[in-house]
C-alpha cells in the first residue's frame, strides 16, 4: 500500500470515528428527565406517618432553585346525561356505512368534576444521593395524620353503559407529588406514587344478625341468552351471624347458613355446595344510576382485598365451599308434581374477609359498602333445556349414523350438569380491632366543619408528637379547605390514572423498608 492510499484510509477511519462520537451525545445533551419516588406505610387516623422521598434528575436540566414534596386527597366525577336520542344503526356511537365514529357531544351532556379534598407541602435539601452521578433529593419526613377518617384509599370506579339515560365514572386518589422550582422561573410537578387510608370504624352493632339472599344464575361470562325453564327451582338462604361486630378486616367469621329449595318434587335439581365471599361495592348517589364493575388500578390490589376479585379468584371460595345436606323425606306418590318448599339442614359456612377490604364509608361522590356474597353449586335436572356451550358438546341424533359413533368426540346421552348460582347482600365491615384498641369514639368525618387536613412535621419531633394525646396533635392540623373544580366540556380529562403506571407507595415500603426495621428492632431487642 502506498503513502497516498495509506493517509486516506487514515482519514476515512478519523472521520468515521469523529462522526460516531456526534452520534453519541453526552448525559448532559440529553432530555431533562425528572423522577420521583415515594416509602411510606398506609394513613390512619391519629397517627404519625414516616417515610422518605427521592427525587431525581437525569440529563440536561436546569439549575434548580428549590424541591417539595406534596401529599393531596383529590375525588373526581365524571357523569353524563342523554340529552338527545342516539341515532346511529349499532347505539354505539359508530355509523356502520363509512366506520366513523360519530360525536357524542351531539347525544351526550358532559359534567367533569374534580374535587381537591387537601392538599400539604414540604420543602425537601438538594442532597445529592450518594454513589449517584444524577443530580436529586433523598430525605426522609413525617406526615400528622388528625384524628379524622378520610376514603379508603381505592381508584378507579364506573357506572357507564351504553344505553343508559344517566351514568357516571368516579376516581379518588391519594397522590404524593413531587415539586421542582427551576432557577429560571419555571416549575414542575412530578407523581411519586399513590398511597391508601385506613379509616377507623367501630362495629355500631352487635349481637345475632341474619341475611337473606336470593340466588341467581351467574351470566357473568355468558354471550347468550339462558334458555328459559319455568319449572327450574328457584334457591334462597338465609345467614346466621352469632356477633355481627366480629365481621371486621382480617377475619374469618363462622355463619349458619340454610338452603332453601322451592320447585317441583319430581325434579331431580340437587345443590352440592355452598361457599361465602366478602367484598367492598361501590353506590353511587341518585341519580348517577346503576352500578357495574369498573377497572381498578393494579398497583393497589393489595387495597382493594376482596373487592377486585371476583367470586371465582377469591382466596377462600376454593376451601370455604361446604356440601349442602336436605333432610331425607318418604317419597309421596300421590303428591308427585307438587311445587313444594324444603329447608336444608344449616351447615357452617366460614367467610374470609382480607385485611385491607374497604370498611363502610360514605364519601363525596360514593358510598362504600361492604357485601357478602353466596355461591351456590346445583346439578341440573336432566329434562332442563340446554345451554348454548352445553348444546355444543352433545351430537345432533340425525347428524351421523351409528357406525359413525365410535369415530367422534361427541356424545349421544347428556351428562349431569352443575349450575352456578350467586346472590349477594350488604353486610357492614368494621376497621381491623389493631387500628384502634381502647378507642371509644370514631374519628370525625372529612365532610365535617370540625375535620382536619394531614400536615407535614419536623422529623425530629416524631418522638414528642407521639407522646401527646390525640386532641394536642390534631390542634397542630390546618382545618381543610377543599376546592372544587369543573372542567371544560372541551378540555380532555387528564384526572384519569387508568392508562398510568403508578407505584402504591406502600407496597413499596412493606418490601424495601419494613424488613429492614424488623432486622434493626431485633438487633436492638
Amino acid at each position: 500500500m502506498n503513502l497516498r492510499a495509506s493517509t486516506l484510509l487514515l482519514l476515512s477511519f478519523l472521520a468515521s470515528a469523529i462522526s460516531a462520537s456526534k452520534a453519541e451525545p453526552s448525559e448532559h445533551e440529553l432530555p431533562c428527565r425528572v423522577r420521583a419516588w415515594v416509602r411510606a406505610p398506609d394513613l390512619v387516623p391519629g397517627e404519625i406517618i414516616e417515610g422518605d422521598a427521592r427525587i431525581k434528575l437525569d440529563g440536561d436540566c436546569p439549575e434548580v432553585e428549590s424541591y417539595a414534596l406534596g401529599l393531596r386527597l383529590k375525588e373526581a366525577s365524571r357523569s353524563r346525561t342523554r340529552i338527545s336520542p342516539e341515532t346511529s344503526p349499532g347505539q354505539g356511537g359508530w355509523s356502520f356505512a363509512d366506520q366513523q365514529p360519530m360525536p357524542l357531544g351531539e347525544v351526550w351532556d358532559w359534567h367533569n368534576e374534580v374535587r381537591l379534598a387537601f392538599e400539604a407541602k414540604v420543602p425537601l435539601a438538594a442532597r445529592e444521593p450518594n454513589g449517584h452521578g444524577s443530580r436529586g433529593s433523598i430525605q426522609e419526613f413525617a406526615l400528622l395524620v388528625p384524628y379524622t377518617n378520610y376514603p379508603p384509599g381505592v381508584n378507579s370506579h364506573s357506572s357507564i353503559e351504553p344505553h343508559k339515560e344517566n351514568s357516571v365514572r368516579t376516581e379518588s386518589f391519594y397522590e404524593y407529588f413531587a415539586e421542582i422550582h427551576w432557577a429560571n422561573g419555571t416549575r414542575q410537578e412530578v407523581l411519586a406514587g399513590i398511597t391508601a387510608f385506613q379509616p377507623l370504624i367501630p362495629a355500631e352493632t352487635s349481637g345475632e344478625n341474619t341475611v337473606k339472599i336470593t340466588f341467581k344464575e351467574s351470566r357473568q361470562f355468558s354471550v347468550e341468552p339462558f334458555p328459559d325453564d319455568p319449572l327450574r327451582s328457584t334457591y334462597t338462604a338465609d345467614i346466621q351471624f352469632a356477633d355481627i361486630s366480629q365481621v371486621v378486616q382480617g377475619s374469618k367469621v363462622n355463619a349458619s347458613v340454610t338452603i332453601f329449595r322451592t320447585g317441583y318434587n319430581n325434579r331431580t335439581d340437587e345443590p352440592l355446595c355452598v361457599n361465602l365471599i366478602h367484598s367492598g361495592q361501590h353506590n353511587w348517589p341518585e341519580p348517577t344510576g346503576p352500578v357495574i364493575g369498573g377497572k381498578h388500578l393494579g398497583q393497589i390490589a393489595k387495597q382493594l382485598g376482596a373487592a377486585s376479585r371476583s367470586p371465582s379468584q377469591s382466596e377462600g371460595a376454593g376451601r370455604s365451599c361446604r356440601p349442602v345436606d336436605f333432610p331425607k323425606q318418604d317419597h309421596c306418590w300421590e303428591c308427585d308434581g307438587v311445587l313444594d318448599v324444603t329447608a336444608s339442614n344449616p351447615v357452617w359456612v366460614p367467610l374470609y374477609i382480607d385485611t385491607m377490604s374497604p370498611v363502610d364509608f360514605s364519601a363525596a361522590y360514593r358510598n362504600y359498602v361492604g357485601r357478602v356474597t353466596a355461591v351456590l353449586f346445583v346439578t341440573a335436572d336432566p329434562s332442563e333445556p340446554m345451554e348454548s356451550h352445553e348444546r355444543r358438546m352433545y351430537i345432533n341424533p340425525n347428524g351421523h349414523t351409528d357406525d359413525e359413533y365410535e369415530w367422534i368426540s361427541w356424545t349421544k346421552q347428556r351428562e349431569v350438569q352443575c349450575r352456578y348460582l350467586s346472590g349477594n347482600v350488604s353486610l357492614p365491615l368494621w376497621s381491623h380491632s389493631s387500628l384502634g384498641p381502647g378507642v371509644t369514639q370514631p374519628p370525625i368525618h372529612y365532610l365535617s366543619p370540625e375535620a382536619r387536613a394531614p400536615v407535614f412535621v419536623d422529623s425530629a419531633m416524631v418522638s414528642k408528637l407521639r407522646d401527646m394525646t390525640v386532641e394536642e396533635r390534631d390542634a397542630m392540623a390546618p382545618v381543610p379547605n377543599p376546592h372544587v373544580s369543573v372542567i371544560p366540556k372541551d378540555e380532555v380529562d387528564n384526572t384519569s390514572y387508568e392508562a398510568r403506571s403508578i407505584i402504591y407507595v406502600g407496597e413499596t415500603w412493606a418490601k424495601k423498608v419494613l424488613p429492614k426495621l424488623r432486622e434493626r428492632s431485633q438487633g436492638q431487642g
